[in-house]
């Protein structure tokens, strides 16, 4: 069962950290039951979106980079072969290529992780055992593992952390004051 408080606290962050829009309707349900994702918005089902589910999707739109998320709607898959035709035509040397090809499953489950451990939630609300087709208890093990290296200046493991780390959004270790994972230097990618 989600906790409202809780939800609210991971809505106010989307708002007022992230500035990712979060709307409460009954009934709603994309990808993930009691959430869905409209033309880069997020609309919730209070009574039904798990947390770690919210926090996924919102990771979807926050790891897209700007220009994008707009066309970003329910699964994903034709927003996403919109915006990857796009930087086909823009070409590597483009300021969104790197961000465009860091947009994967991994680096928004690793983006949920990050803000659940900024907002102090449980690893177990970030990740359920049943998500992820019911290994959610192995990725959060990964996610955790990741950061055995935090004492040594830096962070492995999990593929989704190198893929936002590639996106500049984060970084592997702290050399230079580096935000290391789950430390984040932005939230949201490039405009």
């Amino acid at each position: 069962m989600t906790s409202t408080s809780d939800l609210h606290k991971v809505v106010e962050f989307l708002a007022d950290t992230v500035g990712l829009n979060a709307t409460f309707e009954a009934g709603v349900s994309g990808f993930c039951d009691g959430v869905v994702i409209r033309a880069g918005s997020l609309v919730v089902d209070p009574q039904v979106c798990a947390i770690g589910d919210l926090l996924h999707e919102a990771g979807h739109v926050a790891i897209t980079p700007g220009r994008y998320r707009r066309l970003m709607s329910d699964d994903l898959r034709e927003g996403l072969k919109l915006m990857l035709d796009d930087v086909e035509k823009l070409g590597p040397d483009s300021e969104v290529f790197q961000p465009a090809m860091q947009c994967s499953d991994p680096e928004a489950t690793a983006w949920a992780w990050a803000a659940g451990m900024h907002l102090g939630l449980k690893p177990e609300i970030i990740i359920e055992d049943d998500a992820y087709g019911s290994s959610g208890a192995n990725v959060r093990s990964q996610l955790l593992s990741s950061e055995l290296g935090r004492p040594y200046g830096r962070v492995t493991g999990y593929l989704g952390i190198h893929g936002l780390a590639h996106a500049g959004m984060t970084s592997l270790h702290n050399r230079g004051g580096a935000a290391m994972f789950p430390e984040m230097k932005r939230w949201r990618q490039i405009e």
